[in-house]
């Protein structure tokens, strides 16, 4: 067994003197793989004092998490603070908005295939299947009823009549 990440008292004291917290230490060490002579005397990263923009961001009802990430992504504290969050729905007339439509198919058709009950996941697996575009907006899905029973007649065709050989009479 190897003594590598084991680390004495003595040297979390050394760490401590310089502000060094015990689980810093042992990050250092044991995940991150320092030497031990820089993870004992390399000081902690100076954190930023961002509480008076929290509370600022509270206010205006953006999540800390929110706020974290904004300022972690390059925004200034008081924008990230006083920015409102936006809705979906705003997010969406952004996203339309700001670029050009990139449809493969015509909205009238997807328009269409709604109004004959036909999702556009639906239309798409149809295309994407061989139909071509009119059939897939026009041809109305095909009910749970009418698939068992095609699914039925088609077995028919294929074996012939599998019930006969499962419920035979045995003599």
């Amino acid at each position: 067994m190897s003594f590598e990440f084991y680390i004495t008292p003595e040297e979390y004291e050394k760490a401590a003197e310089n502000g060094i917290k015990r689980g810093t230490l042992e990050w250092r060490i044991r995940d991150a793989a320092w030497d031990r002579e820089r993870a004992v005397t390399t000081p902690p990263r100076a954190l930023r004092d961002r509480s008076q923009w929290v509370k600022v961001a509270a206010a205006n009802d953006i999540p800390y998490p929110i706020f974290i990430n904004r300022v972690n992504t390059g925004w200034t504290p008081e924008r990230a603070a006083t920015q409102p969050v936006r809705t979906k729905e705003q997010l969406i007339e952004q996203m339309k908005e700001s670029s050009p439509v990139k449809r493969k198919y015509p909205e009238e058709l997807i328009k269409q295939a709604a109004s004959n009950g036909i999702s556009r996941n639906t239309f798409h697996v149809r295309v994407h299947n061989g139909w071509s575009w009119e059939r897939a907006a026009s041809e109305p899905p095909v009910s749970l009823q009418e698939r068992g029973r095609r699914g039925a007649e088609s077995l028919h065709q294929k074996y012939g009549d599998i019930h006969g050989l499962i419920f035979q009479k045995r003599g």
